[in-house]
């Protein structure tokens, strides 16, 4: 499995291009981190506090964001598929084209439309029934 960086401080470290596959960052300090174009893919960073971060052009396949703190990320063209987002903090958070596909937003806080709205693929995503509700009455193409 990956490396154990679980309760580090990472903020403001610069690990773009970074390979983090299975790694382990959760209840992690990583605010204004820059994992630009890093590889994520089935990291664990649940309850990770990641506050304006960096993820652009990051692959986070199956990455575990539960309980996140992402407040004003950017996962601009991000490759979420299959990532949980389910309890995160998300106002501000920057999901243009990203590919959410089969992503999982229940419980998260802070999610508009507009947001969402902005995102490459949202198809089969899940989310809170007042968002679902909303995001097949405005966006029907982007949620399949």
């Amino acid at each position: 499995s990956g490396i154990n960086l679980k309760s580090s401080n990472l903020n403001t470290a610069n690990l773009s291009n970074g390979v983090l596959i299975e790694a382990n960052l959760s209840e992690t300090r990583m605010n204004q981190t820059n994992f630009e174009n890093a590889n994520l893919n089935h990291a664990d960073l649940t309850n990770s506090f990641a506050s304006g971060t960096n993820f652009r052009d990051a692959f986070m396949i199956k990455a575990n964001l539960e309980g996140a703190f992402l407040i004003k990320a950017d996962f601009k063209n991000g490759f979420l598929m299959e990532a949980n987002l389910s309890n995160c903090s998300l106002a501000e958070t920057n999901f243009e084209n990203a590919n959410l596909y089969k992503a999982n937003f229940k419980g998260a806080t802070g999610l508009t439309i507009e947001q969402l709205s902005k995102a490459k693929s949202l198809y089969l995503a899940s989310f809170d029934p007042e968002l679902q509700v909303q995001l097949e009455e405005h966006m029907p193409d982007l949620i399949g």
